[in-house]
C-alpha cells in the first residue's frame, strides 16, 4: 500500500490569502519584461513547469477561490506587463472574467 503525502496535523491553510510561489526579478518588472500567472490547484504545477525563463514570471497561487484574495491579484496586475489566468476548465471561465473586470477597475 502506497501512502499519500499529507500535511502535518497543525498545518493551516489561510483562507482568502494567495501565495506568490515564484517571484519575478525586479529589473525584469521595471523593464516590462515580466509576466504574472494567476492560478490555483493543478495550474500551479503547470505554471511552474512552464516558467523555465528565469526571473521573468511571477506565479500567484490563489489557494482558495472563496474568499478570493483580490488585493493580491490587483497588486500583481499593477506591477506586471502581462497577466495570464491559468485555469483547468472552461466551466470556470467566469472567474477569469471576474478577475479581468476587477483589474480594469484599477486603471
Amino acid at each position: 500500500m502506497q501512502r499519500s503525502i499529507e500535511p502535518s496535523r497543525d498545518y493551516i491553510l489561510p483562507f482568502g490569502k494567495a501565495n506568490v510561489v515564484v517571484n519575478a526579478d525586479k529589473s525584469k518588472i521595471e523593464n516590462g519584461e515580466s509576466c504574472c500567472i494567476i492560478t490555483y490547484g493543478m495550474g500551479v504545477y503547470w505554471a511552474k513547469a512552464a516558467a523555465k525563463i528565469s526571473g521573468q514570471i511571477e506565479i500567484v497561487d490563489l489557494r482558495t477561490l472563496f474568499p478570493l484574495d483580490e488585493e493580491m491579484i490587483f497588486e500583481s496586475v499593477k506591477s506586471m506587463e502581462d497577466v495570464w489566468c491559468l485555469l483547468k476548465s472552461n466551466k470556470t471561465i467566469h472567474l477569469q472574467k471576474h478577475w479581468l473586470a476587477g483589474s480594469q477597475r484599477m486603471f
